[in-house]
């Protein structure tokens, strides 16, 4: 018997169960801390003046309690968010309130259609109520309609929700109601506002939560530029310490300051200053600064930025505790506040800036560079965007920040840049300062044994006291009680000032012996971290171009024949030798060993093999090289892999920053051969060194680029250094082989080096 099957088909519906709602609340908001932001940023949408925060019987201990108590305490717990917006009607709480993600706040922002205050709404989902899920099992909320005239509405409106009752397992979403009703106005008599009051916690508060949250509300708003006419207050009678929102003047502790303007471009006009008495108040001030040239992966070059133009405002301090004691700078505030930040529309968005948040990975990216890199802690900082202008950075459901596309990425590598900047800045600065504590404390000794030098004065006018009160006795003209009495007191007070000069002396010199322990044992890390860091800067391009030569010769063979091979090895042999030297650089802890010995070097042999090095670079950049020889051929003795080393480094730099170029400017790299001088000059046509960097470009660590480790330019010093030679930056138009702008260096060699012909 045959069995016919009967296909069935149709269209239905979702039907969500109740229990959605609690998987709203808990997947969409992480914590109450982003939960009650979520509500206060309601009351910015609602144009509200005033939004109080009040967290009511928190105070719970649950250690040694029965379940009742517990069960009780956590019945009482209450949260209360209260405005003075312009409220809600009975309509507004049906058809928007109650329908979750209805788009009206986005709808309003794509249409530019702001609030009579001029705001547009900070939220866009429409999924920030089931923030009041998160702090309790129920809710009230009240609110009373006012429009910009004044005028309110006859009613306010109550709605209750019982949060429990949308955990039922078989309860669908369409089953459960929510009770509400309009009534005479009891809570708003004569205003318009919300209120939303939530009852019964889901968990215990502990003093950390209120402080975070105190942290965070305070934190709410820029420092720099807050919404106007938008407050927030803090009420917990169970923590008062923590109701205090105001930022202080801690910004004006600050040792140095910088503000941005960033355009969509990505060209930035900064200013930056350090003032702390007693050095000299510095200003460096830099308009059209293209970002994107020292950011290696912004592809093209020129390429427009996707986040839109903001403005930052940085404040940066060195935690120093002498250095802070100049200022009276307050920790505990300056710990509150550390961090880079970013407002929108004068409001934060979280969680950028949280203690535990390095979205411009400063932190992770300081431990690669020098002590004069700066962390979190060092900076008080507002990035500060606007709604119209950055359509592109966009809020991820949760909440948590930024949906991380190419908008953001743009935006955190243009913010990267500019710490940078500030960091080369900040760091001369504190250098400045670091000297001046040096030369203080090698004053210590002299001025312990001046003041030696006059306790021996005071203790021999003291005996001459002493002598005097004994006369005085002899004469009748005072009592020998009265003169015991006076020279007991001064030579009592004689052997307390000897004490103290004596534990002054013996502090100053465990002072100092300490620093110079400590300046040796720094000196010798630093050292031996220099030259581990000089190996990891070199190791990876040097391996990487070795690799790339191996290839090329195992492409080339049957094809070009046997010139170019050894060319090639002549080129991948130096490359190892560099290797085997900066291997050897770490010193005694792995081996004793000579580097490399020093030989006679055709120079233009030299720079053809640096350049095959980087031929990569050149042709995929369409890069014009120029060798010239107008004098004839240069020798000199040295170190075949340093000297490579060298002419690598300025090639690389070169490369790099005519990348940054439009090829349509032409790229053209110059490489001068001087015999008759004993020099080589090396220019290109890029973007050149800005006048206030000039001095710096030789000290490690010094760099423009993001991800850049300032070693180039050092190693390159260093090793000429060895070989008894020099080289310097030369201006443009300096002589006839540099171009009308770019870079210039010039490489003068020890004539003793150099080798008759």
């Amino acid at each position: 018997m045959t069995t016919t099957l009967e296909f069935r088909q149709g269209k239905e519906i979702f039907r969500p169960r109740a229990r959605l709602i609690s998987v709203l609340g808990e997947q969409l908001i992480k914590d109450a801390t982003i939960g009650l932001l979520e509500l206060v940023k309601n009351g910015y949408d609602a144009d509200a003046d005033n939004v109080v925060v009040k967290l009511l019987n928190i105070k719970f201990d649950p250690k040694n309690k029965s379940e009742t108590e517990k069960e009780k305490a956590l019945q009482n717990m209450t949260v209360i968010v209260e405005d003075d917006g312009c409220g809600m009607d009975l309509d507004t709480v049906l058809n928007r309130w109650l329908e979750p993600a209805t788009g009206h706040k986005e709808e309003a922002k794509e249409k530019d259609q702001r609030t009579p205050k001029g705001r547009l709404p900070l939220g866009e989902k429409g999924v920030g109520r089931f923030a009041a899920h998160k702090l309790g099992h129920r809710l009230t909320l009240i609110s009373r309609f006012g429009d910009e005239h004044g005028q309110l509405s006859d009613a306010e409106v109550e709605v209750i929700i019982n949060w429990d009752d949308f955990d039922a397992i078989d309860a669908y979403l369409s089953n459960v109601g929510v009770d509400y009703r309009e009534r005479e106005p009891e809570y708003f008599k004569n205003q318009s506002g919300t209120v939303l009051i939530m009852e019964h916690a889901r968990s215990f508060w502990k003093e950390g939560d209120v402080s975070r949250i105190s942290r965070t509300l305070r934190r709410l708003m820029s420092p720099f530029r807050s919404p106007k006419s938008f407050s927030i207050k803090l009420l917990c009678p169970d923590y008062p310490n923590y109701e205090d929102l105001d930022p202080g003047e801690i910004l004006e502790t600050a040792h140095a300051r910088m503000t941005a303007l960033v355009d969509e471009n990505g060209i930035a006009s900064y200013e930056y200053s350090f003032n702390v008495r007693p050095f000299n108040k510095r200003v460096a001030k830099s308009s059209e600064v293209d970002l994107r040239k020292g950011i290696s992966n912004w592809i093209p070059a020129n390429r427009k930025s996707e986040c839109g133009g903001f403005f930052v405002t940085c404040y940066f301090w060195d935690r120093d505790r002498e250095i802070l004691g100049l200022t009276n700078v307050s920790l505990p505030d300056l710990n509150q506040l550390n961090g880079v930040s970013v407002f929108r529309d004068g409001i934060r968005v979280m969680p950028y800036g949280d203690p535990d948040d390095d979205w411009l990975q400063i932190d992770s990216l300081r431990f690669l560079q020098t002590s004069d890199a700066i962390s979190r802690k060092n900076i008080v900082g507002a990035l500060e965007i606007d709604q119209r202008t950055n359509k592109q950075l966009k809020d991820k459901s949760n909440r948590e920040g930024f949906i991380e596309n190419q908008a953001f990425l743009d935006l955190r590598d243009l913010m990267r840049a500019l710490i940078r900047i500030v960091q080369n800045e900040f760091a001369q600065d504190r250098r400045k300062i670091r000297e001046q504590q040096k030369a203080k404390r090698r004053e210590m000794l002299p001025a312990v044994k001046q003041l030696e030098d006059s306790i021996e004065k005071i203790s021999a006018e003291i005996k001459k006291v002493t002598t005097m009160a004994s006369a005085f006795v002899k004469d009748g003209k005072i009592t020998y009680e009265v003169a015991t009495e006076i020279t007991d007191s001064l030579t009592q007070t004689r052997q307390e000032i000897q004490n103290a000069v004596e534990e002054t002396r013996q502090a100053a010199a465990d002072t100092l012996t300490v620093f110079d322990e400590e300046r040796e044992m720094l000196l010798t890390l630093a050292g031996l971290g220099l030259a581990a860091e000089r190996f990891t800067h070199e190791f990876s391009r040097l391996t990487r171009e070795a690799t790339i030569l191996i290839k090329q010769i195992e492409s080339s063979s049957e094809v070009r024949g046997l010139t170019v091979i050894i060319e090639r090895v002549k080129a991948l042999s130096s490359t190892l030798d560099a290797l085997q030297d900066l291997v050897l650089a770490l010193g005694p802890m792995f081996y004793v060993r000579r580097k490399t010995q020093e030989q006679e070097l055709d120079v233009f042999t030299m720079v053809e093999q640096a350049l095959l090095l980087n031929q990569g670079q050149i042709k995929i950049n369409k890069i014009h090289v120029e060798k010239i020889e107008p004098d004839g051929k240069l020798n000199v003795h040295m170190r075949r892999s340093g000297l490579i080393q060298v002419f690598n480094n300025l090639i690389d730099n070169s490369c790099y920053w005519l990348s940054r170029e439009p090829e349509k400017n032409g790229r053209r790299l110059k490489i001068t051969i001087l015999a008759n001088e004993a020099a080589v000059i090396v220019a290109d046509n890029g973007s050149g060194i800005s006048p206030q960097d000039q001095h710096r470009i030789f000290d490690p660590f010094f760099t423009n680029k993001v991800d850049g480790r300032g070693l180039g330019l050092f190693i390159a010093k260093e090793s000429l250094l060895e070989a008894e030679s020099t080289i310097t930056l030369i201006q443009n138009g300096e002589t006839q082989y540099t171009f009308n702008k770019g870079a210039a260096f010039r490489i003068q060699f020890s004539h003793e080096r150099v080798s008759e012909d």
